[in-house]
Order: C-alpha cells, then sequence, then structure tokens
C-alpha cells in the first residue's frame, strides 16, 4: 500500500513539473507573438487596418478580389 502511495506522489509530482513547463513554454510562444507583431509595425511591414480610425483595406479598394482573381487568371501575377 505504501509502495503504490508513494508511486502516485511520484506521479503528481512529474505532472507539477510538466504542467509548469507548460506554462512557461505558452508564456514564451505568447511573448514571441507580441514580440514580432511589435516589430512588424515598428518597422512599417504591417499595417493595421482594424484600428479605430482606420478603415479594412477592401473599403478603400473595392476590386481588391476582382484584381487578384485577374491576375492569377491571365497569368500576368509576379512569379513570387
Amino acid at each position: 500500500m505504501y509502495q503504490k502511495i508513494e508511486n502516485l506522489r511520484d506521479e503528481v509530482k512529474s505532472d507539477k513539473n510538466r504542467i509548469t513547463k507548460l506554462k512557461r513554454n505558452a508564456i514564451y510562444a505568447q511573448n514571441c507573438k507580441e514580440k514580432k507583431l511589435r516589430q512588424l509595425i515598428e518597422n512599417k511591414e504591417v499595417v493595421r487596418y482594424d484600428k479605430p480610425g482606420k478603415p479594412p483595406f477592401l473599403f478603400k479598394y473595392l476590386d481588391l478580389h476582382e484584381r487578384i482573381y485577374d491576375c492569377v487568371e491571365f497569368g500576368s501575377a509576379d512569379a513570387k
């Protein structure tokens, strides 16, 4: 009986360590995501249109989908 209790305690301790590592990894991933977004915005590589005062991109260019389709359909799109 005592051996079973010790095994269960070891298992609980192992699970707690695993949970701690997973939480740490989740926090690290979230921080990396925020840092990357912050760098993209600071370097003007990404313009965020979902802020107040910035209308969505499709409101500015109403025929954007049609232009993209035409480029792809007729092969005039860049090789990228």
